[in-house]
């Protein structure tokens, strides 16, 4: 190095010449320069920490995400809201046998235990069809196994089914039901059909009649169905009413009694005039050991109960005795014609033909 102002040779490091005594500048600014020169040596080898650092801090990351991943995938997830329906309906007899909507569905608990490998799932549901409205509560339990979440159990409480429609019977349908109760009916109108769809019933309201040898009985039933398991059917207790019933007699005319049913001694014979199911009009005459005794009064029941007169053998409401061939009961009572099954005293009569 020189002096800047003798121009004498200098030892690098000199700020002042010796020969003039001036001061030397350069020496100064290289002083600086090489300060500023391990600065930034220092600042360049710090930005590269701090990028390293970044990097491997990302590296990290990005390897903690992958891992997360992994073990998600090794881990399933358990069973969506869809994939539990899809499970009802596959396994829900109701779905099976017929064609159900889901109108709604809604998870009301669940506990799902991955240690454990078990979900608990609580669903209530309500499906419909055309005809029915079906509600339900479902309890599932699920197990993970090695290929995922599978049903293990499916249990159903609370079920019910709200009609939509009422019942849509037969007269046929109609008529066999009551002949189930004892009413052989032989035809029948329906004149008014009411369904309470609420309260699950359904009203058939008929006049109907019921034929025998020698009466016809009239009746106005009103018949109950209730709506049970999807179908309409007879369960109410009583399940039909008998609004009114009428009798219609047909056995004006001479009867005899019957000597098969009489070990007496003497014939007795009836003309009935008319009979409504309650009164009598009748005269009659008695043969006694050959002695013809006239008895041609007509003769009224003094309390209006008439005669009973059993035809159809199978219906007789107030007494065991029955006969299939044609013939009818009437009963004696103080010499009165009573409608009491209860009287020892009765007789069997045939028409006179």
């Amino acid at each position: 190095m020189f002096c800047k102002n003798c121009g004498k040779e200098l030892q690098d490091d000199v700020k002042f010449c010796p020969v003039c005594g001036a001061e030397q500048p350069n020496v100064a600014m290289s002083a600086v320069d090489s300060e500023n020169g391990e600065e930034m040596i220092g600042k360049t080898v710090n930005s590269k920490a701090v990028k390293t650092g970044l990097l491997v801090g990302v590296l990290c990351l990005g390897i903690c995400l992958v891992l997360v991943l992994v073990l998600m995938n090794l881990t399933p997830s358990a069973k969506s809201e869809k994939d539990i329906l899809a499970d009802i309906e596959a396994n829900d007899e109701m779905f099976l046998q017929n064609t159900m909507v889901v109108q709604s569905a809604e998870i009301t608990q669940r506990q799902t235990n991955k240690e454990d490998k078990t979900d608990y799932v609580w669903l209530e549901l309500t499906a419909s069809t055309d005809e029915f409205t079906y509600y339900a509560e479902y309890e599932l339990t699920y197990a993970l196994y090695n290929d995922g979440w599978s049903l293990d159990n499916i249990e159903k409480y609370n079920t019910d089914m709200m009609p939509l429609v009422g019942s849509d019977w037969s007269d046929n349908q109609i008529l066999e039901t009551m002949l189930n109760f004892g009413y052989d009916l032989s035809s029948m109108v329906v004149y008014d059909h009411t369904t309470d769809l609420a309260g699950k019933k359904d009203n058939y309201s008929f006049t109907a009649e019921e034929v025998h040898n020698y009466m016809t009985e009239e009746f106005d039933i009103t018949l109950t169905l209730d709506y049970c398991f999807g179908e309409w059917g007879v369960a109410s207790d009583p399940a039909y009413i008998i609004n009114d019933s009428t009798e219609q007699w047909y056995i004006n005319g001479d009867w005899v009694l019957d000597v098969d049913n009489w070990s007496g001694n003497y014939t007795r014979k009836i003309t009935i005039n008319s009979f409504d199911g309650k009164n009598l009009d009748a005269s009659w005459n008695y043969i006694w050991w050959g002695w013809g005794v006239d008895r041609d009064t007509p003769r009224t029941s003094a309390d209006g109960s008439g005669i009973y007169a059993c035809e159809e053998w199978d219906h007789c409401r107030s007494t065991s005795l029955s006969d299939e061939f044609g013939k009818i009961y009437i009963y004696k009572d103080d010499g009165l014609f009573r409608n009491t099954a209860n009287s020892s005293d009765h007789y069997r009569f045939q028409r006179v033909e």
